[in-house]
């Protein structure tokens, strides 16, 4: 007769999850760490997280109200998209960029944290917040205009091609990116929001030239007689790019048989790095020839005539005119410096003295270095 073996029951280590509650309010941003992610900060009745765009939660940024100790806005933009820092009594601090009316995530968050220090009680079903999850379009407050032309078609028939791909992967393609990829798109809660990803290559003075994935996320409001554009990007690696936030609203509004078309942009700073001037100069210089584009591909699109005279005139000294000086004045400035090291590195090999010999030869080294790095300054 065999013997029926025991089986052992192999204990396995389950990860503890947090309690599920409900969502009050979401916010759809870009979470600043090591580089920006874009996602959704939720928050919930007890505690706060942010999401990342693929749905996975980054438990790193699960705070709970109570462990709060302030919430601030940036005071140097003022902007419908701004940035938040949540303090924690931990001495941590959580960023966020991009956020729609960033003061109402301050008030809420500052609101539900102080209930639930000093509960009250209720009579009746009073909610704790509007309960609505609606966003609704907020132009930009210090935008600047670089585009209006007068697209010959109606705004309905404008609008197939705003929301079709073709035409947008064609510009893409005409500025040097690569690997485009533009989904669908996503119906969401008062606008539908679409992606497009691609390899972008950036060329900046002293750095030179790179390759930088990058993400751009379009969100369309449509209302009476007119669509708007919400479109904000997540920079991937480029250099400086947690600096600032590039912001462009397109607005098409039906002008009785024809569509105006308005594009605004601004860029928000986060802090001023020493580059500042050129990435603002570049930046802008890329987007309105960017847009320009758009704007005559939407109207050969429809069978109107490409006519530069529609689209708004840059000043006489237009940007890129800026941009050049800017970079005649640094190459001086390498010069001068590169000048210098070397008339100092000919009068210190003069006054050296044969018992100091090797200690001069490394000072030499030392200063053929800095020589050799001017020089790859100069040719970038």
């Amino acid at each position: 007769m065999k013997k029926l073996k025991s089986k052992k029951s192999i204990p396995t280590i389950k990860p503890v999850k947090q309690p599920h509650e409900v969502l009050i309010q979401s916010f759809q941003c870009l979470y600043v760490h090591s580089f920006a992610s874009p996602g959704i900060l939720k928050l919930h009745p007890h505690h706060l997280i942010f999401t990342y765009a693929t749905g996975k939660d980054a438990e790193s940024t699960f705070t709970k109200y109570s462990d709060i100790e302030d919430v601030k806005v940036s005071d140097h933009c003022g902007h419908a998209m701004n940035n938040l820092e949540i303090k924690t009594i931990q001495n941590n601090s959580l960023f966020f960029s991009g956020i729609t009316n960033s003061n109402k995530a301050k008030d809420l968050i500052l609101l539900i944290k102080k209930q639930l220090e000093e509960p009250k009680d209720y009579y009746g079903l009073i909610p704790l917040i509007d309960d609505s999850k609606t966003v609704h379009f907020h132009p930009l407050e210090n935008p600047i205009q670089i585009l209006s032309i007068i697209i010959p078609a109606s705004l309905s028939t404008v609008a197939t091609y705003v929301k079709g791909k073709e035409i947008a992967t064609q510009i893409y393609n005409e500025f040097g990116n690569e690997d485009i990829v533009m989904s669908d798109w996503v119906q969401c809660d008062g606008y539908k929001e679409r992606r497009t990803d691609f390899n972008k290559i950036v060329v900046l003075p002293v750095l030179g030239k790179n390759a930088i994935k990058i993400a751009e996320f379009q969100q369309l409001f449509e209302m009476d007689g007119k669509i708007c554009i919400h479109g904000y990007s997540d920079l991937g690696k480029t250099p400086y790019s947690d600096c600032f936030d590039p912001y462009v609203q397109l607005i098409f509004t039906d002008k009785g048989g024809t569509t105006e078309f308005t594009v605004y942009y601004e860029m928000v700073w986060s802090s001023v790095p020493f580059v500042k001037s050129i990435i603002d100069n570049k930046c802008t210089t890329e987007v309105t020839a960017t847009y320009k584009a758009l704007a005559k591909a939407y109207c050969k699109a429809v069978g109107g005539e490409e006519n530069d005279k529609k689209v708004e005139e840059e000043p006489e000294e237009s940007q890129e005119d800026k941009f050049k000086i800017f970079k005649i004045i640094y190459m001086v400035i390498i010069w001068l410096l590169l000048i210098g090291v070397i008339i100092v590195a000919i009068m210190r090999f003069k006054n050296s003295r044969q018992k100091n010999i090797q200690f001069k030869t490394k000072e030499m080294l030392g200063i053929s270095s800095l020589i050799f790095t001017l020089l790859l300054l100069i040719y970038f």
